[in-house]
């Protein structure tokens, strides 16, 4: 009976001993991981920023951690936000892993009425801050004479900058026939103001002739 209790409590010792030693390996091998993981490199992400136009862009191209996107700034221009396409897409305003985000700007649009057959588009958008130039049109039969903001009235539009409709304006070259022609008093009619011009320099000179001629004769 004793070499019986003798062996439990060696047996019981050795477990005991086992035990204490699975646990010293398990804190050592927990440790050695932990410092492994602390040393290992942080890992990265990076962001590729489209159509930035030259604007500030105060974000980061890198980063380890989530982060929201700040706005860009461009003089002259609205920043609207961040999106995942150059058009369409949704708003991107955090970032976490590599993505490229796109630059959006507000738009405007201009709107054409009284084409009147001619070859133009009925609508053009454009970026605020970068204005329109509106050029002529052609029509056959008929001379443009510019675009206006009203359909009759209005006064001349040359360059657009934000959401607008312009009318065509248009005098008709076909006898007979007046179309949208002008008034002939409107400053507007330079056809007609430049015949008036000239008529008017023929008869200055014609009366200076005739006051030169008169001296001429008294002379003598």
């Amino acid at each position: 009976m004793k070499k019986i209790k003798n062996a439990k409590q060696i047996g019981f010792l050795m477990g005991l001993f086992l035990a204490v030693c699975i646990l010293f390996l398990s804190i050592n091998f927990q440790s050695s991981v932990l410092a492994n993981a602390e040393d290992l490199p942080t890992p990265q992400f990076s962001i590729v920023f489209e159509n930035v136009q030259g604007a500030t862009n105060p974000n980061s191209t890198t980063g380890s951690t989530p982060f929201e996107l700040q706005p860009a700034t461009r003089t002259g221009f609205i920043f609207v936000g961040w999106f995942t396409d150059p058009t369409g897409g949704r708003e991107v305003t955090e970032v976490g892993e590599t993505r490229t985000v796109y630059a959006r700007w507000e738009t405007f649009t201009v709107t054409f009425r009284n084409l009147q057959g001619a070859t133009h588009p009925s609508t053009i958008r454009g970026t605020i801050g970068e204005p329109i130039n509106l050029y002529a049109v052609t029509r056959e039969g008929y001379t443009f004479v510019g675009w206006f903001n009203a359909e009759t009235g209005g006064v001349r539009v040359l360059q657009a900058n934000g959401d607008i409709t312009v009318y065509a304006r248009w005098h008709s070259v076909t006898a007979g026939d007046n179309g949208d022609d002008i008034p002939w008093w409107s400053l507007d009619n330079t056809e007609w103001w430049w015949g008036l011009v000239g008529v008017g320099i023929g008869v200055f000179l014609w009366l200076v002739f005739l006051v030169f001629k008169k001296l001429v004769k008294g002379g003598k």
